[in-house]
C-alpha cells in the first residue's frame, strides 16, 4: 500500500533549495523528512502546496526530484492569506480529496504557517485519517501525538447524548401542531 506525504512547502524548505539557508547546517523539513531513514522508504509519492507567488513549485520539484525516488507533485495555490482557515482548510482538503482513497496518509506538520498546522492536525481527526509528523534539525523526524479527541463525530455523539439526558423520550405527537402551515 503506498504511503502519500502531504506537505506545505515552507520558506525555510525554500531557502534550502535556493542554496541561501538561514543556518549552513540546515535541510529544511522536507529535505530533512526524506533523508531520515524511517520515514524516507515508507513514502511512495509526495504532494506539496506551494503558496509563494514568486517561488515556481517546478524549480522545487525539479530540485527535490534528485533527493527522492518518491513521485513528486507540487502545486501552486493563491491565499489572500496564509492564516486563513476557510482557504487553507478548502486547499488542504482538495488536495487530500484526489489522493487515492485507499492510500495511507502522512501529514508533516513542521512547514508552514500555525494554521496550515492546525488543518492537517483537523484533517487527521476527520475525514481524513493520517499519521502526523515534525521535522526539526534538534529532534529529527517524529509522529506527532495528540493526547485528545477532536472529531467532529465525537462532538456530534457528545450532543446526541446530551439531548438524549434532557429528553427521556422521543417528543410526544401533538395534534394541534399538524394545522400549523
Amino acid at each position: 500500500m503506498s504511503e502519500i506525504l502531504c506537505s506545505w512547502i515552507g520558506d525555510t524548505d525554500w531557502l534550502v533549495q535556493e542554496g541561501t539557508p538561514k543556518k549552513e547546517d540546515d535541510k529544511g523539513p522536507i529535505l530533512r523528512t526524506l533523508e531520515n531513514n524511517d520515514w524516507a522508504n515508507r513514502i511512495s509519492e509526495i504532494h506539496l502546496l506551494n503558496n509563494y507567488p514568486k517561488r515556481k513549485s517546478a524549480d522545487f520539484k525539479k530540485w527535490l526530484a534528485k533527493k527522492t525516488d518518491a513521485k513528486i507533485v507540487c502545486e501552486s495555490v493563491d491565499l489572500i492569506s496564509p492564516t486563513s482557515f476557510a482557504e487553507i482548510d478548502q486547499v488542504a482538503t482538495a488536495l487530500v480529496r484526489s489522493l487515492p482513497q485507499n492510500a495511507n496518509l502522512i501529514y508533516l506538520c513542521s512547514p508552514g504557517t500555525y494554521v496550515m498546522q492546525c488543518v492537517w492536525i483537523l484533517l487527521s481527526h476527520n475525514i481524513f485519517p493520517a499519521t502526523l509528523i515534525e521535522s526539526s534539525k534538534e529532534a529529527g523526524v517524529q509522529e506527532i501525538e495528540v493526547p485528545f479527541n477532536i472529531s467532529v463525530k465525537d462532538l456530534i455523539d457528545r450532543a446526541d447524548r446530551a439531548r438524549e439526558q434532557i429528553s427521556d423520550e422521543r417528543r410526544q405527537y401533538l395534534p394541534e401542531f399538524e394545522a400549523i402551515q
